[in-house]
């Protein structure tokens, strides 16, 4: 499956401007692959969807100004997302974040091994009438995908799952299409059936039926695994995948370092957040926050790491993708087996709530959170939206990812980055989405 992906992807990695498209991303039938291999990840790379001039790709390197990206044209992402992002203050040479928004129509595999191959945009051609001719087919599902990959040791890992791992998602979802588009059944009963019978005298009594001879049988009679849990094993297949990727091909693309991975997939409904690593998201509705992530520090799984102390030496998050080459400090014992690629997963359903224009959902990398708190992200949400009630609804979200970084990033003051309270301020590269809900609650 490997080969198919890096096939499919050929000529998409290393670009350092190619605008994102809004058409979607299709996993079609079997075509010939591309002769060509990708070609090695090129620094510096920005997200395509930023469309920035070779002038201005060079500019948002600058560690002194920190200049604060958005795409210039917003609304332009999928449900009018908005986005901001800005380079470290100097802790490493480039900005090791990276990022994708996309589409996705995934079809059904039909016993065959297909490929997901990218499809270009067709000018003219919007978002709405898209969903709506993807909707009249009935051998596919749609998802909305956004990725947030904070690299570590190097930008080359979170460059390379940024461009892929939304392929190996769509690739593990292809064997559940038929079994998502069937309405939702009642669960099949957790233990056997109990029949009453009457005995000689009219008297009801209870006969236990025989379990199945077969215990496979017996079993899948028993249990039944609702989709949302199959969704849940393909974005955790998926992380794993692109992790196996990132070894294999990691010295022939010289993929350095390792990344967290952030990822929130709107299927159907419903919102999956699978995290690996530091970086975060929370809901906002209503003007309240509602974690939608965890943490995965050797602080947090304390209990799963305290026996090794060296790794808490070595790097700073216990889940991501890559590092395979990370080794304790002045020793040959490698790092990797103790660390894990899982993310963890969990699950919104837009369907039990009704959203408004001012309920969002706020991806941050750790940048974002180092120095500010949930209660803060939503109240500077709510501020910026009460000032621009009037705007455009899609610079609403635009505005509200810039003001987020600004206020976290600070203000340059006799050589050290400080917040308007005077605080040390974030020095670290910092990456925001910021999604309406209500965008999503219309798609239902």
């Amino acid at each position: 499956m490997l080969s198919k992906v890096r096939a499919a992807m050929t000529g998409l990695v290393g670009s350092k401007s190619t605008k994102q498209s809004i058409k979607p991303d299709v996993c079609q039938q079997d075509k010939e692959p591309p002769k060509t291999e990708i070609p090695s990840p090129r620094v510096p790379c920005r997200p395509g969807f930023l469309s920035l001039t070779p002038e201005e790709l060079q500019a948002s390197g600058d560690h002194t100004s920190r200049i604060i990206l958005s795409p210039k044209n917003p609304g332009e992402l999928h449900w009018g997302t908005g986005y901001a992002e800005v380079v470290n203050a100097g802790k490493s040479l480039h900005n090791e974040d990276q990022a994708c928004c996309e589409y996705i129509t995934v079809e059904m595999r039909d016993g065959k091994s297909n490929d997901c191959l990218k499809e270009f945009p067709e000018s003219g051609q919007s978002i709405i009438q898209k969903q709506e001719s993807l909707d009249q087919v009935d051998h596919d599902i749609g998802f909305s995908y956004w990725g947030l990959f904070d690299g570590h040791a190097g930008c080359g890992c979170a460059m390379f799952a940024a461009k892929l791992l939304h392929f190996h998602v769509c690739d593990q979802l292809r064997d559940l299409v038929s079994i998502l588009r069937q309405p939702v059944a009642t669960p099949a009963p957790l233990c056997l059936v109990h029949v009453t019978t009457e005995n000689a005298a009219g008297t009801p009594k209870e006969k236990k039926t025989q379990p199945p001879l077969d215990t496979e049988l017996r079993f899948h009679l028993e249990k039944q695994v609702f989709p949302e849990s199959l969704v849940i094993g393909a974005l955790e297949n998926a992380f794993r995948e692109m992790d196996k990727q990132i070894e294999t091909e990691r010295t022939t693309h010289k993929i350095d370092g390792g990344c967290c991975a952030l990822v929130a997939v709107h299927l159907m409904g419903k919102i999956y957040v699978a995290n690996a690593g530091d970086s975060r998201a929370i809901i906002i509705r209503q003007g309240k926050p509602i974690p939608m992530s965890q943490e995965f520090t050797p602080e947090t799984e304390r209990q799963r790491v305290q026996f090794l102390a060296r790794v808490m030496a070595t790097i700073g998050v216990t889940r991501g993708l890559g590092d395979h080459d990370l080794k304790v400090y002045n020793s040959n014992i490698y790092i990797k087996p103790f660390l894990s690629c899982a993310p963890g997963v969990r699950v919104y359903d837009l369907s039990e709530y009704e959203h408004d224009a001012n309920d969002v959902m706020v991806m941050g990398t750790d940048g974002l959170w180092d120095v500010i708190k949930d209660e803060e992200v939503a109240d500077i949400v709510q501020r910026v939206f009460a000032s621009h009630d009037n705007d455009d609804q899609s610079n609403r979200y635009s505005l509200v990812a810039k003001e987020l970084v600004l206020r976290t990033r600070g203000v340059l003051k006799e050589n050290s980055w400080r917040l308007a309270s005077g605080s040390q301020a974030s020095v670290d590269d910092i990456s925001v989405f910021v999604i309406p809900l209500a965008e999503g609650h219309r798609s239902l």
